[in-house]
Parts: C-alpha cells; structure tokens; sequence
C-alpha cells in the first residue's frame, strides 16, 4: 500500500492505485483464478459507480462524462429470440467441452464487432447480453450484482433468482454435446463479462491518458 500518497485524499492517486489493482485482478484471472472477478468488479464499482453516498472516482476527475469509453461488445440483434452473450465467447474444446472466455484474455480480437468508443451513460447502462430467461444485462447491473450480492463488497442473502443464475455455467442454456452427452458450459458467464469489462476500462485510461498528469 502506498504511504507516500494520500489515495483518498487525492483523486489521481486514486486512479493509480485502482488501476494498477485491476492489471495485476486481470493478469491473474487470465492464469485461471476466475475468482478474482470479485476483487476485479470491486475496483470498478469504486472507479464507476455514484451514487447518494458515494462519489466515483472518474466523477471526482471530472472526466467521466468528458471522455468516450472502449465498448467491445457485440449488440444486440433486434428481434433475436435466442440468448445473446455480448462481452465473452464461447471457447469449445474437442473431448474437454465448452467454456466462455473474455476475448481480450484469448487471443482472439477483442470482439466480434470493431471496437468503438462511446459516452459513459450508454456505455454503462446499455443492455448488451439477455439470458436464457430473457433478462438483459448491462456492465452496470453485472457489476453491481459481483459487488452488492455475490461477494465483491457484501454478500446478500436475498439475492434474486436471475442474479444467482447468471452466475451459473447454464445461464445462457448454451450446451456442448461431447462423449458424455449434452452438458453445459464449464463456467459461468459472469467472471469473463466482468474481465472484458476490466479490458475496456483499461483500454480506456490508456487511449484518453488519464494517468499522463496525475
């Protein structure tokens, strides 16, 4: 922990110090530890997240709604019945199954879409994956479902159920037929949507170099 800079007291010291938590959560978890999603989704929420009682740190910059955000995120299809993963893809192995995976953490372009760089609010808050039951899903609410309900800052006991499911491997209902038969995917959805989160938000201090003068 740093001594020689006051973090709380100083916003930009702030903004290090999240930053360099979220490249060190993010490196780990790319080595396997999906369980850093919570620490990950933490760091976030105190870089992101406003709200009565609380003031984020790219608010106290002043530059979160002066800045455009890195969205990899595949939108949406009008229309589409089907479940719709817009912040991982699927990774199926023969003879071990599937798993989702950020795509920043897989070698593969960072989405299926060019990324682009949009305002905070329809970055934050724009429904981009609908599960199996059809709920849709933003970073925000997938961010504050890690560090309000699963464990990231507080673990609620009255979670709803489309927020434990969500956390589930069957979440989107996608499956892999393999020498044991159907089974679904390895993993949750959850942790992965939450590192290409961390990916886009890095991309973004790096490209609007906000640590240059802090």
């Amino acid at each position: 922990m740093r001594t020689s800079e006051n973090a709380a007291a100083n916003p930009g010291a702030a903004l290090r110090t999240q930053v360099d938590l979220l490249r060190t959560y993010s490196q780990l978890f790319d080595s396997g530890t999906e369980d850093l999603a919570l620490p990950m989704a933490t760091a976030l929420r105190v870089l992101l997240h406003d709200t009565k009682v609380s003031i984020s740190v790219f608010k106290q910059l002043g530059v979160k709604d002066k800045i455009l955000f890195t969205d990899t995120a595949s939108p949406i299809i009008p229309g589409n019945l089907l479940p719709w993963f817009g912040l991982v893809i699927s990774e199926v192995t023969v003879g071990e199954g599937g798993r989702y995976v950020a795509s920043s953490a897989s070698g593969a372009p960072p989405s299926r879409v060019e990324p682009s760089a949009i305002p905070f609010e329809k970055w934050w808050n724009t429904p981009l994956s609908v599960d199996v039951d059809r709920n849709r899903w933003s970073r925000r609410r997938m961010v504050k479902v890690v560090t309000d309900k699963l464990g990231g800052a507080h673990v609620d006991p009255n979670v709803a159920p489309a927020e434990v499911k969500l956390n589930l491997p069957d979440a989107f209902g996608w499956t892999v037929i393999g020498p044991r038969g159907e089974a679904p995917f390895g993993n949750s959805p959850l942790p992965p949507s939450i590192r290409q989160i961390a990916y886009e938000v890095l991309d973004t201090v790096g490209r609007e170099q906000l640590l240059d003068a802090r």
